[in-house]
Parts: C-alpha cells; structure tokens; sequence
C-alpha cells in the first residue's frame, strides 16, 4: 500500500467543489438567463473539471511518483483553467444580460466558495491557489476598469476589496 500525499485527498473535495458552485449559479440563474447560454457555462465547467478529475486520479494512482514536482505542472494548468472559466464568467453573463443585478450578489456568493474551496484544496501549495484566483478575480476586475459609470459600479468595488483581502 502506497501512501498518498496530503493535497491529493483536499484536492478531489477542491473539484467537486466547483462542480456545486456551478450547479448553484446555474440553479440561480435559471429564470432570467437563456438556458442555452447556462448550457454553455456548465458545459465549460464540467469539460475543464473533467480534465482537472482525469489528472488528478491518473497521478494519484502513478505509481512512479516519488517527488511532489511531478505533479505540479498539471494541477498548475488545471487551476488557471477553471480560474480562467470563473474570471470570464460575469463578463460572459453581464454582456447578454446587463439587466441582471441580482447575478453579482449571486456570482460573488459562489466565486467565494470556490475560491475557498480552492484554498482549502491546495494547502500545501500556495501557488496552486494563487494559479486559480489570479484569473478568477483578476480579469472582472480588469474588465471592470474599462467600464464607465454604470450601476454597477459600488459593487466592483466591493469585488475589488475582496480581491485585495483574498490574495
């Protein structure tokens, strides 16, 4: 019996998490956004996590593993893909529907719990975290730069402060 490193047993949790935090934005969502449009969201989310799962068991189970290193260079792609996919998330949802207010609170409600989850799934490799909430955080808020006075204006400023306080 082969002992199994320490993150690959947060890391499943880390995954399934972000399974659960696309199923509540997609829940959430349901009545004020074309279904198709949330098709393509859980499609991307379930394709890249997908990948993220497939790495993950294909490595735990390697039985040539014998140093952490090997691994890092997947779950380092596999993190800033999905952070990736978070980060265009409200970009994606705000452009066809620049109606719906209620998707902020909704969106930073669950970017929190993935992010979190994120945290909690890699403690022992900070740089896994910083991988996925880079993009994830980074890019709404670029974006948010290049928009003008809108209404929506105080709560990039709220996703700002966030920012700051969770890198």
């Amino acid at each position: 019996q082969k002992s199994i490193p320490q993150k690959f047993n947060m890391a499943t949790v880390e995954i399934v998490m972000h399974f659960i935090a696309a199923g509540f934005l997609t829940v959430g969502l349901w009545g004020g956004v074309a279904h198709h449009h949330l098709n393509i969201f859980l499609g991307i989310i379930f394709t890249v996590n997908s990948f993220r799962l497939l790495t993950h068991f294909t490595v735990q189970h390697s039985v040539e593993l014998s140093t952490d290193k090997a691994i890092d260079p997947a779950f380092l792609l596999g993190n800033v893909s999905i952070g990736l996919v978070w980060g265009f998330t409200p970009i994606f949802f705000i452009s066809l529907y620049p109606e719906t207010i209620a998707f902020f609170s909704l969106y930073f409600a669950v970017i929190a719990c993935a992010t979190m989850a994120t945290f909690a799934g890699s403690p022992l490799q900070p740089k896994l975290f910083i991988a996925f909430a880079t993009p994830a955080l980074l890019i709404p808020l670029l974006w948010s730069l290049f928009q003008y006075e809108t209404k929506y204006s105080a709560v990039w400023g709220l996703l700002t402060i966030m920012s700051v306080l969770m890198i």
